[in-house]
C-alpha cells in the first residue's frame, strides 16, 4: 500500500491547526472570565488592593508572559501569588497577634532554673488545714562509762508541741478562650510559668519567711547565728565562712548537709584564684558540681546576698495540703461574656522545723567580732 506523504503531512497539519485552535479558544475564554472578575472586583472594592482575587487579575494582565500565552496559545507564565494574596499581611491572626496559622509547637525555653531547697527537705502530704509536731528545743547528752551496779547517767530532752497552719501561696492571670484554643503551647507556658511563680515564692518563705499573717515561718528565722569569732583575725574568705560554720555545727552534734547560697557568692568562691592566677575549683572549662566542703550547694536568689544558710535537711520537713495546681475558669466578673479564661495557680503547705539548732545562719561579709 502506497502513502502519499504530502497527504499525510496535510492531514496532521490540519489536526494540529485544530488542537491549537481549540487550545486558544480556552484561553480566550479564561481571559473573558478573569475580565469579568476584574470588572466585579472593581465595582466591589473601589480600594485597589484590598481584595485578594483583584490582586491576581490586575498581576495576570500586567504580565507579559501571560498575555502571550492567550495570543499565542503556547509559552508559560508564572506569577507569585503569596503576596498578592495577603497571608503574610492579611493572614487570618487571632488572639492580637499571638497565633497565626503558621503558629509553631512550643514557646521555646524560659531559661527559669530550677528550684532545689524543696528538693533536699522532705516532703510529706497533710490532709489537714494545720499540722501538729513536736519540736526539739534541747537536749542534754549525759552518756557516760558506767560502773557496774550504779545507776545509769540520764539524758534529757526538751521537747515543745509546735501547730502551724497550712499555708496558701496562689497567683493568677488571664487569657482570651481564642488563644487557649489555638495555641496550646502557649498554654502550657503560661501555666509552667504560673507553677514556677509559686514555686518561686514557697523557696523564698521556706528560707526566709517570718511567720507573721499568712507567711511561713522560715529557716532562717528559727537557726542559731553563726559565730563569727571562729574566723579568728586573719585573711578569710567566703569558703572559709562555711568551713567555719560547718565547724561550729559538728562541734554540737549536728550535721551540714546542705548550704544553701545566693547565685553571686557561689560565683565568688567559684571564681576564687590562687597567686598564680590559676582557679581554684577547676577552670573554666569544667563542669563543676555544686559542692562545697564536701556538701550539696544549693544556688537561689531566693536567699540575700551576702548571707548564708547551712544544716541538715532531715532536721525539717515540707507538709504539703495541696500541690502546685492549676486551675481554668470562665467564672470570673464578666469573663464569660468576653470568652476570658482565668488561670490560677495555688499551693497549700506547711514548713516543719522539728529541730531548729540543726540550722545556722550567717553573714559572709562581716568582720569577726
Amino acid at each position: 500500500m502506497n502513502i502519499n506523504p504530502n497527504e499525510k503531512l496535510a492531514e496532521l497539519n490540519t489536526a494540529m491547526t485544530g488542537f491549537i485552535e481549540k487550545e486558544r479558544k480556552q484561553i480566550s475564554d479564561m481571559q473573558r472570565q478573569l475580565d469579568a472578575i476584574d470588572t466585579k472586583s472593581q465595582m466591589q472594592h473601589s480600594n485597589y488592593g484590598a481584595d485578594p482575587v483583584q490582586n491576581i487579575v490586575r498581576a495576570l494582565q500586567d504580565d507579559s508572559d501571560f498575555q502571550s500565552l492567550a495570543r499565542n496559545g503556547k509559552g508559560r507564565s508564572v506569577v507569585e501569588v503569596k503576596d498578592l494574596l495577603g497571608i503574610e499581611a492579611k493572614a487570618a491572626i487571632t488572639s492580637t497577634g499571638i497565633v497565626t496559622p503558621s503558629l509553631l509547637t512550643g514557646i521555646g525555653s524560659t531559661g527559669r532554673q530550677a528550684l532545689r531547697l524543696r528538693q533536699v527537705i522532705p516532703n510529706y502530704q497533710t490532709d489537714g488545714a494545720s499540722v501538729f509536731y513536736v519540736r526539739e528545743a534541747a537536749f542534754t547528752n549525759s552518756a557516760s562509762p558506767q560502773e557496774e551496779a550504779l545507776a545509769k547517767a540520764e539524758s534529757a530532752f526538751t521537747f515543745t508541741g509546735v501547730t502551724t497552719a497550712v499555708k496558701t501561696i496562689a497567683t493568677w492571670t488571664s487569657a482570651s478562650v481564642q488563644v487557649l484554643q489555638d495555641a496550646v503551647s502557649l498554654q502550657r507556658h503560661i501555666e509552667g510559668s504560673l507553677i514556677w511563680a509559686i514555686e518561686r515564692k514557697l523557696e523564698l518563705e521556706m528560707i526566709s519567711g517570718d511567720g507573721t499573717g499568712e507567711h511561713l515561718s522560715g529557716l532562717v528565722t528559727n537557726a542559731t547565728a553563726f559565730t563569727t569569732s571562729l574566723l579568728g583575725s586573719g585573711v578569710w574568705n567566703k569558703a572559709d565562712v562555711i568551713r567555719r560554720a560547718i565547724q561550729q555545727q559538728e562541734a554540737v552534734g549536728y550535721d551540714v548537709n546542705v548550704i544553701v547560697l545566693n547565685p553571686a557568692d557561689w560565683a565568688d568562691i567559684e571564681l576564687a584564684k590562687t597567686t598564680t592566677y590559676e582557679y581554684v575549683a577547676g577552670n573554666a572549662f569544667q563542669v563543676l558540681p555544686r559542692v562545697l566542703w564536701g556538701k550539696q550547694v544549693v544556688v537561689t536568689d531566693q536567699i540575700t546576698s551576702g548571707t548564708f544558710l547551712c544544716g541538715d535537711s532531715n532536721a525539717a520537713s515540707l507538709r504539703v495540703r495541696m500541690d502546685s495546681t492549676i486551675d481554668l475558669s470562665d467564672s470570673h466578673s464578666d469573663y464569660f461574656t468576653k470568652n476570658l479564661i482565668a488561670i490560677r495557680a495555688e499551693l497549700r503547705a506547711a514548713l516543719c522545723i522539728e529541730r531548729p539548732a540543726a540550722w545556722l545562719y550567717g553573714s559572709l561579709t562581716t568582720s569577726p567580732a
